[in-house]
């Protein structure tokens, strides 16, 4: 796609990647996606983020169309992330005058992303700056979905260059607008939830800083750009998907499981049935039986959580991990309490690597799991009840 204009001053010199399929080697991506590189032809000319190193070429000779390299005075960096980076080294040999901007460990990233010294100057949070017939005022978000982002923010054009916040991986089809494209809720949410969920708390504390100020287009790093019902409709999308988890009266404990022939499923019932009776609120959650968003949901709700593995193969089941690997993108209580449990036949190295990988991510085991040997008896059964009222006696 060649350069477009698509606010007074403002052009669009990103690339196109329609055919990417998996972003970052890690998520999928069924539409494609975009970078979207923004060129602010003003007395001193500036670019918002460039694209990744692959396209850094396709950069280039869009700036060169527009402007003379040697005049490009600032590069803005409103993250590090080698996709909107990872072109910036290129670009910096053909543009000698330039000094990039960004957060202070946006200079950080970069110096060791790149490995050589160049231009920098660290802004600070609602500091301004004007770019000859256009200021800047720039906006520290942390953690969306890096510590080092900022937006910056043109008062005169009402437009936030958001970075990867209100984006999507979905490849714009002819025009750039997203109120020219088909709806893309599906990529956006999978989107936020890969990338953004994470950081839940820090979103609802972005939304609030900004929400007094008036915005009628939002200009992403990647996936279509905003404007009108589209721009409102993804604000109140966000708003809906990091509120905080709802609350109930009593302590909720999350009983997360797997059972090949049924026996980790009673000593899930007993531990539930052990919650209870200490007076919290127990629910279980056999693996099969939902869905990835209602798992993190309860990750996310519960205050405390436990694990039932049976073992295979001297390892945990592969569904299980990939039920616990759910965690990392869950938005997860700061007080992290959990327990193990699970049966097995031959040996039982499960409940020990369930520990060791809760333990690595900030969980207090503060009871000892419970192993079963084939089926459980009746005194095996009272060891999960007891397991499941001491994690409910844990929570305070």
């Amino acid at each position: 796609m060649k350069p477009q204009e698509i606010l007074p001053r403002v052009w669009w010199v990103g690339a196109l990647h329609p055919d990417m399929r998996i972003f970052d080697d890690l998520f999928p991506t069924a539409n494609g996606t975009s970078y979207n590189s923004y060129l602010l032809k003003t007395a001193q000319p500036t670019l918002i983020d460039t694209v990744k190193g692959k396209f850094g070429d396709q950069l280039i000779a869009n700036l060169e169309s527009q402007i003379k390299l040697t005049e490009l005075k600032y590069i803005v960096a409103n993250h590090a992330e080698p996709d909107h980076s990872g072109s910036l080294g290129k670009l910096l040999e053909r543009a000698p005058n330039a000094t990039v901007l960004g957060s202070k460990p946006v200079g950080i990233f970069l110096k060791e992303l790149l490995n050589r010294d160049f231009p920098f100057r660290a802004v600070a949070d609602g500091e301004t700056l004007d770019i000859g017939g256009m200021t800047l005022a720039f906006v520290v978000v942390p953690f969306l979905h890096w510590p080092d982002t900022i937006f910056t923010y043109a008062p005169e054009l009402k437009a936030a260059f958001t970075c990867d916040a209100l984006g999507a991986h979905y490849c714009p089809k002819g025009e750039l607008w997203a109120d020219c494209n088909q709806d893309y809720r599906a990529d956006q949410k999978l989107y936020y939830d890969c990338l953004i969920r994470l950081y839940n708390e820090h979103v609802r504390k972005a939304l609030d800083k900004v929400k007094d100020v008036p915005i009628e287009a939002a200009l992403p790093s990647h996936g279509p750009l905003l404007r009108g019902e589209c721009l409102a409709r993804t604000i109140a999308r966000y708003q809906e998907w990091s509120a905080a988890p709802k609350k109930g009266a009593k302590k909720l404990v999350g009983v997360v499981y797997l059972s090949s022939h049924g026996n980790t499923a009673r000593m899930a019932e007993a531990v539930a049935d052990g919650v209870r009776s200490a007076g919290a609120e127990a629910e279980l959650c056999h693996w099969s039986e939902k869905s990835e968003e209602e798992i993190v949901s309860l990750y996310e709700r519960a205050d405390a959580l436990v694990f039932g593995t049976p073992t295979i193969n001297r390892d945990v089941p592969p569904p299980m991990w990939r039920t616990m690997a759910l965690l990392s993108a869950s938005a997860l209580p700061t007080k992290r309490v959990a327990g193990v449990f699970g049966s097995f036949g031959w040996s039982g190295e499960a409940a020990k690597l369930v520990e060791s990988r809760l333990a690595g991510i900030g969980y207090k085991l503060p009871l000892e799991s419970v192993r079963v040997r084939f089926t459980p008896t009746e005194a095996d059964l009272a060891k999960c009840r007891e397991l499941g009222a001491g994690l409910a006696g844990n929570l305070g």
